[in-house]
């Protein structure tokens, strides 16, 4: 049997040191991605003016390791 984990981070720094502490860990990248979403205009409401929401990058990894029985 296997257990399963997701890693997610903004920056490949801090993806990286995620990654290596779940391999002390025993545990096994069997999946990754990397997106980045798309700016948009928000609106905070209240007579505020309208921001834009800048663009945001995610590292995302699924990982896997067997259970201990």
């Amino acid at each position: 049997m296997w257990e399963y984990q997701i890693v997610k981070a903004e920056s490949s720094g801090a993806f990286l040191v995620s990654m290596n502490a779940a391999g002390r860990e025993n545990w096994e990248a069997i999946s990754g991605a990397y997106g980045v979403s798309e700016s948009t205009k928000v609106s905070l409401g209240h007579g505020m003016p309208v921001s834009t929401r800048t663009s945001v990058s995610m590292w995302v990894a699924l990982l896997k390791r067997r259970l201990k029985e």
